[in-house]
């Protein structure tokens, strides 16, 4: 027996899992793991995919950051691969991303400024997008720090979905500046 608003696994129609789908008591609309992690309008207006977005962007400007401290001398060891996983959309989010920032990196060009655009995509299932692994070799990360780099952003969204799962009932839902997943 399973207790209301929660996911049961299922055999499917060939022996596969499934979960099966149900009524979520925040927006009672059908709760498929695609509505609850970035299409249920209520955690939309709520912030709570926002919330989400930042946990990922400070894990980003962190590893960055401390990347950016380290006085060390760089070998070339030659190149380096991390694994990534592909999720929906992530080209089209990627394009989307670029074109928006284009105007703003223009303008500061004809200022007299060097400007890159590095937009980056993570699923909220935590698999960071190939632009990921970019950002950080075009900003001179090498070896392990690079491949360390590319996942953190990852784990940062698995850790922050699955908090926005487990509270995915909870109609009084506040972000806080200092909450973390």
């Amino acid at each position: 027996m399973s207790r209301r608003g929660a996911p049961r696994a299922m055999l499917g129609g060939q022996g596969g899992l499934t979960l099966e789908s149900f009524e979520i008591q925040l927006c009672g609309e059908k709760g498929t793991l695609h509505h609850i992690m970035s299409a249920c309008p209520t955690a939309l207006a709520q912030g709570r995919y926002r919330w989400r977005h930042d946990q990922v962007l400070r894990e980003l400007t962190d590893v960055v950051e401390r990347e950016r401290k380290k006085s060390r001398q760089r070998k070339n060891k030659g190149p380096q691969f991390t694994p990534f996983v592909k999720e929906e959309r992530t080209e089209e989010a990627h394009e989307r991303k670029r074109a928006k920032y284009h105007d703003l990196a223009e303008a500061c060009t004809i200022q007299g400024w060097k400007t890159w655009i590095f937009p980056v995509e993570v699923g909220c299932r935590g698999f960071p997008a190939q632009s990921v692994l970019r950002m950080h070799g075009a900003l001179g990360f090498k070896g392990r720090a690079r491949k360390s780099a590319a996942q953190a952003p990852g784990q940062a969204a698995e850790k922050a979905s699955s908090w926005l799962w487990l509270r995915q009932n909870e109609k009084a839902w506040q972000p806080s500046q200092t909450s973390s997943a």
